[in-house]
């Protein structure tokens, strides 16, 4: 069964902007709180769901800081390009650009290795992007 397809019948009346908040909230209960292979299943297929519905260019949801959210997730769970790879990867198809909340995130996970250079190669994307807020990069990259 698909994820979308089992959501309560009040979410399907929700405008789609509530929906997504719905969604999001879903998928962060569903990763605090699920353990084990299956579930890691499930949220994978669930997020992919999502994307695929809100994620791609066309969709007034796709540089919306909710989708970030997902792609996060996705990018915890993914087996094969890591997180790392899926935030590359979402960087070069030119989603999130304008979005500071993207590079502090990715950025992030190069300061938790200690990778200083990676940090400020992410830190000079995100000046040259000219992504916003500003002042969260500032305060970010200090």
């Amino acid at each position: 069964m698909k994820f979308l397809e089992s959501l309560p019948h009040f979410v399907k009346l929700m405008t789609d902007d509530k929906k997504l908040d719905y969604l999001v909230c879903q998928l962060k209960w569903m990763e605090e709180n699920g353990s084990g292979d299956k579930m890691a299943k499930e949220l994978r297929r669930a997020a992919t769901e999502i994307l695929q519905l809100y994620g791609v260019p066309s969709c007034e949801f796709y540089n919306d800081k909710r989708m970030l959210d997902i792609v996060m997730i996705m990018g915890r769970l993914s087996r094969t390009m890591g997180l790392k790879g899926v935030m590359h990867q979402v960087h070069a198809r030119g989603q999130f650009k304008e979005l500071a909340e993207f590079y502090v995130k990715w950025a992030e996970i190069y300061a938790q290795e200690k990778n200083r250079e990676k940090f400020d190669e992410i830190w000079q994307m995100a000046i040259n992007a000219g992504a916003k807020p500003a002042s969260h990069i500032d305060e970010a990259f200090r």
